[in-house]
């Protein structure tokens, strides 16, 4: 493929990807009743949906116009695409980032029926009314500057995933530290609310501020984007962990 192919690809990765982020964090907020996040990166973008998206568009547009092809096709990439992805980062992380243990026709949590069907039904909008209006829109833009946003895009991409994995998550071996200091007081996790147990000023200045400096804002956001989100390595001190960053009121 030349530079322009692979950045053209690249914007449409990029693209899908806010559009995923955006009607996500949409409806998560409506449901939540408040302004919600849905994205990993602290930029709004769910990388999850611009590679579902882009696989389909790469096997499915212009190839065919059956649509009921295009909504089975579909329903399997997508799937094959989440399923990975969910694996991908559960052996990067040892984490299990989603899980969809309690859906009917589930596989290992990772993927289940009702998302599958509705990937399906969004392929069918996206290979036949949706891409066909990027694309134009994107070969509309000279091809220099589709390379130079590209570039500048994924600059920015690759700092907010840097910032991101920095500071996201404690590494396996202080999940067992953490939790043998932690379990002593995890039923006074309701008295964490006024922020008094860490430390008038939130975690920083209390006695557990250098073990849980972690635990501050940006994990506190995961554990509300994913709410399931579990320790495959460390289930029991991960769950007791989450008690307390729960519990506590202050980031």
């Amino acid at each position: 493929m030349s530079v322009s192919a692979i950045s053209t690809c690249f914007l449409w990765l990029i693209t899908y990807s806010s559009f995923g982020w955006g009607i996500e964090s949409a409806v998560c907020s409506l449901y939540e009743n408040k302004p919600v996040n849905r994205g990993f990166l602290k930029g709004p973008v769910c990388p999850v949906y611009g590679f579902g998206a882009l696989t389909s568009i790469i096997f499915l547009y212009q190839k065919t116009d059956h649509i009921l092809l295009i909504f089975i096709a579909g329903t399997v990439l997508d799937c094959t695409v989440e399923y990975f992805t969910g694996a991908l980062l559960e052996k990067l992380f040892h984490l299990k980032w989603w899980d969809y243990s309690d859906h009917r026709f589930q596989l290992r949590g990772r993927i289940c029926l009702s998302n599958g069907l509705a990937f399906g039904f969004l392929s069918v909008l996206l290979v036949k009314y949706i891409h066909p209006v990027v694309a134009m829109w994107t070969y509309g833009v000279p091809e220099q500057v589709r390379i130079l946003a590209a570039l500048v895009i994924l600059a920015v991409i690759e700092a907010d995933l840097y910032a991101t994995l920095r500071r996201l998550l404690p590494p396996d071996n202080r999940l067992e530290e953490i939790a043998a200091r932690l379990t002593p007081y995890a039923a006074l996790a309701g008295l964490c609310r006024g922020g008094g147990f860490f430390g008038s000023a939130g975690y920083g200045d209390g006695p557990f501020g250098s073990l849980l400096h972690f635990g501050r804002s940006r994990t506190k956001r995961m554990l509300s984007v994913f709410p399931k989100l579990k320790s495959i390595n460390y289930s029991k001190a991960w769950q007791k962990l989450k008690i307390i960053l729960r519990g506590s009121g202050k980031d």
